[in-house]
């Protein structure tokens, strides 16, 4: 599905992975459509993201997208972010939106600063996933 990427190898030996997670719905057009925007998504070194899909019903598969990246490698985590950033802001577009939605993309942008508020409450000095969130 994603042939004839080039990529930086930091995907094969990742020791941390993002979750993209969107329902999309289950017509020829949706899963195609689904590829061209993980392949558009994916930025400098991002290797190809191992993606599962997930029949839910005869109208919907979810999808489990998950770019990988060593977090010891500032580049890598950077490109990491990137496409996560990217598979949200596209995906988003086509109203293909995550079942479960991260941190720092969340469905509606009120909730941006809750999210600031509840972060800052849990993990004040920020040790929790350094580098990964």
């Amino acid at each position: 599905m994603l042939s004839g990427i080039t990529s930086c190898p930091v995907g094969r030996d990742a020791s941390a992975l993002l979750m993209f997670l969107p329902i999309v719905p289950f017509t020829g057009r949706g899963v195609r459509r689904a590829a061209e925007l993980v392949r558009g998504a994916l930025h400098g070194c991002t290797a190809p993201p191992g993606i599962t899909m997930n029949v839910l019903d005869g109208d919907t598969v979810d999808h489990v997208v998950t770019p990988g990246f060593t977090p010891g490698e500032p580049d890598a985590v950077r490109d990491a972010h990137r496409t996560l950033d990217r598979l949200h802001a596209t995906f988003g577009a086509e109203g293909y939106h995550p079942y479960r939605p991260d941190i720092d993309h969340p469905l509606h942008a009120s909730r941006t600063a809750l999210h600031g508020l509840l972060g800052q409450a849990l993990d004040p000095s920020g040790v929790f996933a350094q580098g990964r969130f």
